[in-house]
Order: C-alpha cells, then sequence, then structure tokens
C-alpha cells in the first residue's frame, strides 16, 4: 500500500495508467492495482498492488478472491469515494473476458461504491495499448497507447520529491537488500558470536546511540572495518537503542539514515540483519512507500521470523494501515532517546498518508 501526496493532473485515462508505477515505486508485471480516492473524489488516497494469482483460464483463484475482498474492505475502511483499477498482465488479450470476471469481483467487493473503472494493458512499456475494460469511458474513449512511464508527470514529479527514480521491477527492490560481504577484513568468516559481544563490551546505550548517530551522520565507508560493524550491530539490537533510531525516520537525516540501514541489511545476517532490515522498513513505511517497505520486512522476518517489531509493522502494513498511524510511536521515540540523554535532529516532516 501506497499513499500518494504529490499533486499531479492527469489528463486522460492514459495519464493515470502511466503514472501508476511512479505511485507503487517500481513497474508492476502480472498484477492488480486499485486507486482509490479520497472523500473528495479529486484526489488519489490510496493506492494498493497485489500479484495477480490467475488459474489457466484467467479466472482468479481462491487465494485471489480472498485478497481482493481484503483490499475492497481496506478501500470502505478509508472513506473512499470511488475506485479505479488496473490489470497489468500479458497472459491474457486485454479484451479476454476472464478481466470481466475480475472486475465484477472488486465491483461486487466495494458493496455500494463500486468499481468505477477497470483498465487493462499487457505491459507498463511506451507504446502499449490499453483497454476500458469495466465501466464509465468518460470522453477520452475506451482504448489508447501508453506513453513511457519512466517519463511521466509522476514520475517526474517523484523523483523531483524524492530523489529517487521508478524502479524497473520489484525484483531491483529486492535486490537492493540482498547480502554482500560483512566488511573489508578478507579474513573475516562473520557470526553473531563473542567478538560481536566484545567490541561494545564495556560501552553503555547511550555511547552505542551516539555512535549510531555518527555513522547516519558522517555516512559509512565504502571499507568499512569489521569491528564498528559489530558495534553498530549491537547498538541497533539493543531495543532502547533501537527505539531511539525510529524518530530519524521523519528527520531531516532521513535519507542518510536510510543509506546506513540499507547498507547494515546488506552486510548483517540473523538478528542484526532483521533488526536493520526493520528499521528500513519502518522508515519507507512512514515516508508512504509500501512497496519498499514491504520488500524490507519480509527481509526482516526471513533473518529472525520471531522479530516482534517486524512483525507488527508487517501486519500494520498489509492490514492497511495509514502511515500516520506510525507518528503515535514518535514520541515514545524521543522518550527512548531522551532517557539515553541524547539528542535526537527535530522532527522537519510530517508522516505522509
Amino acid at each position: 500500500m501506497t499513499t500518494e501526496p504529490r499533486t499531479v493532473t492527469f489528463r486522460d485515462p492514459g495519464d493515470l495508467i502511466a503514472a501508476v508505477p511512479a505511485m507503487v515505486g517500481f513497474i508492476p508485471e502480472r498484477s492488480l492495482v486499485l486507486l482509490a480516492f479520497d472523500a473528495s473524489g479529486t484526489r488519489i488516497g490510496v493506492t494498493m498492488r497485489h500479484d495477480l494469482d490467475l488459474d489457466s483460464d484467467g479466472i482468479a483463484t481462491e487465494a485471489m478472491e480472498v485478497m481482493i475482498a481484503h483490499l475492497c474492505e481496506i478501500c470502505l475502511r478509508d472513506n473512499t469515494s470511488g475506485v479505479i483499477a488496473l490489470v497489468i498482465d500479458d497472459r491474457f488479450d486485454i479484451d479476454a473476458p476472464c478481466w470481466d470476471h475480475l472486475f465484477a469481483l472488486i465491483d461486487s467487493g466495494l458493496e455500494d461504491v463500486g468499481l468505477y473503472t477497470g483498465f487493462v494493458v499487457a505491459d507498463m512499456a511506451l507504446g502499449e495499448p490499453w483497454l476500458t475494460r469495466w465501466g464509465a469511458m468518460g470522453t477520452h474513449g475506451d482504448r489508447g497507447i501508453l506513453d513511457d512511464p519512466r517519463s511521466s508527470a509522476m514520475a517526474v514529479a517523484h523523483a523531483v520529491t524524492t530523489g529517487r527514480v521508478v524502479l524497473r521491477s520489484r525484483r531491483e527492490m529486492v535486490d537492493s537488500t540482498a547480502r554482500t560481504t560483512h566488511c573489508a577484513d578478507p579474513s573475516c568468516t562473520y557470526a553473531v558470536d563473542s567478538r560481536t559481544k566484545a567490541a561494545a563490551a564495556g560501552v553503555d546505550d547511550s555511547e552505542l546511540l551516539r555512535r549510531v548517530l555518527d555513522a547516519v551522520l558522517h555516512g559509512l565507508d565504502t571499507h568499512v572495518d569489521c569491528v564498528q560493524l559489530r558495534v553498530l550491530e549491537a547498538a541497533i539490537r539493543r531495543p532502547p537503542v533501537r527505539d531511539a533510531l525510529l524518530a530519524l525516520a521523519v528527520s531531516d537525516v532521513s535519507d542518510a539514515a536510510e543509506a546506513v540501514w540499507a547498507e547494515l541489511t546488506r552486510r548483517l545476517r540473523g538478528g542484526g540483519r532483521a533488526c536493520a532490515a526493520t528499521l528500513l522498513g519502518h522508515l519507507h513505511y512512514v515516508r508512504g512507500d509500501g512497496a519498499m517497505a514491504g520488500v524490507a520486512l519480509d527481509c526482516a522476518l526471513d533473518s529472525d521470523v520471531g522479530y516482534s517489531l517486524a512483525a507488527l509493522l508487517d501486519r500494520s502494513l498489509r492490514a492497511g494501515l495509514r502511515p500516520s498511524t506510525l507518528e503515535e510511536l514518535l514520541p515514545t521515540s524521543y522518550a527512548a532517546a531522551d532517557r539515553l540523554g541524547v539528542i535526537m535532529p527535530a522532527p522537519t516532516e510530517r508522516a505522509a498518508g
């Protein structure tokens, strides 16, 4: 789930369809995307994407029907005034009758709101034909040719606002968290062992928090030192330090914190990787980047299925809770830092959504 705070005006359905990759953060494939309008009916409040699970005839599987019902519940709970659906799938023709069945499921799940329009496109790429398969066609016709989603008005606004380009696929997001070598020491055989504990021996939580903040403010060297990594791992795994670090998600050093959390996610293993990935997922969740938050939280739970904060955030994301709900954690984070006697960067922006 992604919230979309940027303001871009769409001239026709083709503009709207081309904007979807910027809304979800990557170019979706074989996906169902729901665009839910807020109460005003003029702004897209929430964008939700899910893999399309279809049988050999293109009919939604039982699991897909359950997911559609869940997505529709989120729309209705958020007082949605209207919903547009987009199917991206190259397994069946864009005018195949199976899409009528899919859109009918969505329309039924949305109860009195109903599905306003359903579009189908085989691939999110320049020159691909799109088709209106359900509902209102408006004054722009029921079909057209797609512009390049990577240079759409929304993609440009996304890049200007966030400094990030639209990734080619979700796989690129997953690859961004892929494990790499632990450190610059060629003899290092990483393990969570006595060396990690020894690296932080005699260092209290206050000093550990300061060391993480120093890494955020000054960055991690490409050839990062093994001892430094072990200290940082010991730091983020201590709950009081981790809880204080959550506040960086809404500070003016959030980009720098993102870079450090991502680097630690790639370099650490086990519980350390789970903690770093959770910090990364929380930061993206607060920003309203549900796609990257989901990838990071999946990484955290793959590393430690019992990591409670990752599980809590993952459940919240899947339940469609807006990023603004995480603002409730911020006073707790600042209070944790206060108890450690460390001044954290002040919040400079509200959590998205």
